[in-house]
């Protein structure tokens, strides 16, 4: 019969530490501009007065410029929605103005919405994502459609507002 011994014994190791310190953390921001005619702001008051509409009236196209003036290094995916109605909301003129926005080479659009429409649901912008730094040329339609009838008739929406949203494309 073997026997075995089986012993410990204790020791020590050195051992030594290193420190980081003064780390700093900074989070960028994802900002969206628009063009108001001689810079990027957030905010456009446009001059856009359409009176005299008709059912089947369109109106020339309106360019608008929207830049992605991030200090991230992100590209934004850009919604549109009609956030405010104006004077007169609701009048029946939601049901039966609508608006369109195209690429800048008209290649792909929004398809026409009523102002209604707009209003309850964000529509994405066509062309895909704007980067860094970049601006995208969009234009912008209205009409009346050609449903409308004499209940349409002298009714205005003064003062109606969008809202484009850029959201961080992943």
């Amino acid at each position: 019969m073997t026997a075995g011994l089986l012993g410990g014994g204790a020791y020590a190791l050195f051992s030594s530490q290193a420190t980081l310190e003064n780390v700093s953390f900074a989070s960028g921001n994802a900002t969206l501009q628009i063009w108001d005619g001689d810079s990027y702001e957030t905010t456009w008051n446009s001059t856009i007065n359409l009176a005299n509409m008709y059912p089947g009236y369109t109106s020339p196209a309106y360019n608008m410029w929207l830049k992605n003036a991030s200090t991230a290094p992100v590209s934004l995916s850009v919604a549109m929605q009609l956030t405010n109605g104006g004077g007169n909301w609701p009048n029946g003129l939601e049901n039966v103005v609508e608006a369109l926005v195209a690429n800048s080479d008209e290649s792909a659009n929004t398809g026409w919405f009523s102002l209604n429409a707009w209003n309850t649901t964000p529509a994405s912008l066509p062309g895909g994502n704007i980067g860094q730094g970049s601006e995208s040329l969009y234009k912008l339609y209205f009409r009346m459609s050609d449903t409308a009838d004499n209940s349409s008739a002298d009714l205005s929406l003064p003062g109606v507002g969008f809202t484009f949203t850029g959201t961080q494309a992943l």
